[in-house]
């Protein structure tokens, strides 16, 4: 047996068997059974489940989504708890710190102070790898954290080649990394520091 599916749209199966005689072959009997509805509802089914499984992965990548968000949410909520109680700067560098952490793998973080009066960058100190780079101040001319600060929005380079990554500096190992998300602390009107993450 075979199908025959006309222009139209109509679907035939198409059988055929020798007709006999005794034991002789004297010619072909063929039948033919409109199944249009059938293969129109067995189409109709598959694009249902198709529909379905497109519909439960959807779910539960929303669902992981929706954990992830909840878990940095809890990040953030802890973060900005600790920062109303933190006394020293020493202190909300850390908890920015370990807020980044729980968020995202990095090797390295920065948390730089800026002032706006003579556009320097104030890296109370910083972290390479767990090596803990002493602090120093620089100029913000110049480098990608100027950039954040004037767009006040986060930067993310994807490699050291990048050329959104010019005039980035080396510090702690001296390695240069292959991505970095770099993010604006702002205050009601202006930009505080930058926090980075490598």
């Amino acid at each position: 047996s075979d199908v025959v599916e006309f222009r139209d749209g109509r679907v035939y199966e198409r059988y055929s068997q020798p007709q006999r005689v005794g034991d002789q072959i004297v010619g072909r009997v063929w039948s033919f059974r409109d199944v249009t509805t059938q293969r129109a509802a067995q189409r109709e089914l598959v694009e249902r489940e198709r529909q379905l499984a497109s519909t439960v992965e959807a779910l539960r990548l929303s669902q992981r989504r929706s954990e992830m968000m909840a878990d940095r949410m809890h990040a953030v909520a802890s973060a900005a708890a600790g920062v109303l109680g933190a006394d020293s700067l020493e202190r909300l560098q850390e908890i920015l710190r370990s807020a980044c952490g729980k968020v995202i793998q990095f090797d390295a973080f920065t948390f730089a102070l800026y002032n706006q009066d003579d556009h320097t960058l104030s890296i109370l100190s910083a972290y390479d790898t767990d090596i803990l780079v002493p602090g120093n101040t620089m100029s913000a001319s110049g480098v990608p954290m100027e950039r954040v600060i004037k767009e006040r929005k986060s930067l993310v380079t994807l490699h050291a080649s990048d050329p959104a990554a010019a005039g980035s500096k080396t510090m702690g190992t001296g390695r240069r990394s292959e991505s970095i998300i770099r993010s604006p602390i702002l205050g009601a009107d202006r930009v505080l520091g930058v926090l980075s993450v490598q």
